[in-house]
C-alpha cells in the first residue's frame, strides 16, 4: 500500500470590485460612520489591501485584476455610444 499525500487545500478567494465606493468612506479604512458594516466585518477575517493601483478605469482594471495582464494586454475595449 502506498500512501498518497493529501492534496493541499486551495484558499477561498472573494474579490470585491466596487467602482463607486471610496475607501475613505469605509470603517475598515478609519471612517467614523458605520457605512459598510458587513464588508468591514468580512475584512477583519481576511486580507485587507491598503495600496492598490489601477492603470485604467473601469473595464481595463477589472480585466487586469482577473487575468494578471496589464490593461493593454487583455484586449478588453470600451465601446463608446454613437452620437448619431
Amino acid at each position: 500500500m502506498s500512501h498518497q499525500p493529501s492534496p493541499q487545500r486551495k484558499p477561498n478567494v472573494v474579490l470585491f470590485g466596487i467602482d463607486s465606493l471610496l475607501s475613505k468612506h469605509m470603517i475598515c479604512y478609519s471612517y467614523e460612520r458605520p457605512t459598510t458594516p458587513h464588508i468591514d466585518r468580512f475584512a477583519t477575517r481576511g486580507t485587507l489591501f491598503e495600496n492598490t493601483f489601477s492603470p485604467h478605469i473601469p473595464t481595463g482594471a477589472y480585466s487586469s485584476m482577473l487575468s494578471g495582464r496589464d490593461c493593454f494586454g487583455t484586449a478588453a475595449k470600451l465601446q463608446a455610444k454613437s452620437r448619431s
